[in-house]
């Protein structure tokens, strides 16, 4: 019986190892041949998804409630664009000054609302001196 299985085990173990090797020559020479051409054509498709993501997060980033979430998302995107596209990134910097403008007027309106105008002098001068 051993007589039996000893040649069929060889044959085996010769059969999986001609296997190995052909896999593993396939995925050698895949990896060592990627035309550079093609290369950059993936990489301009991933930037290209990549821009249209950022587009779409700062998109529906305008349905945050908090002014604040959006500020973030405004300067984190403007950051990531700016390399790419300057002027949509001055643009994005832009909505985000406007909307930092806007929190801030609301907040020294409901100061003054809650004070009856006391605290809006001197929070006037705070944020002028911070800046």
């Amino acid at each position: 019986m051993l007589k039996k299985i000893v040649p069929f085990l060889v044959l085996l173990v010769s059969v999986a190892s001609v296997m190995a090797q052909d896999a593993t020559s396939q995925t050698a020479t895949a990896q060592q041949s990627p035309d550079p051409q093609q290369q950059q054509d993936e990489k301009a498709k991933l930037e290209k998804k990549a821009l249209a993501l950022l587009e779409q997060v700062v998109t529906e980033s305008q349905g945050l409630k908090l002014p604040e979430n959006k500020l973030r998302v405004q300067i984190a995107a403007a950051d990531m664009l700016w390399d790419k596209n300057p002027p949509r990134a001055r643009g994005l910097l832009t909505d985000a000054g406007a909307t930092h403008i806007g929190a801030w007027a609301a907040t020294v309106k409901l100061i003054a609302s809650a004070t009856g105008g006391l605290l809006v002098p001197t929070m006037t001068l705070w944020v002028w001196l911070a800046v």
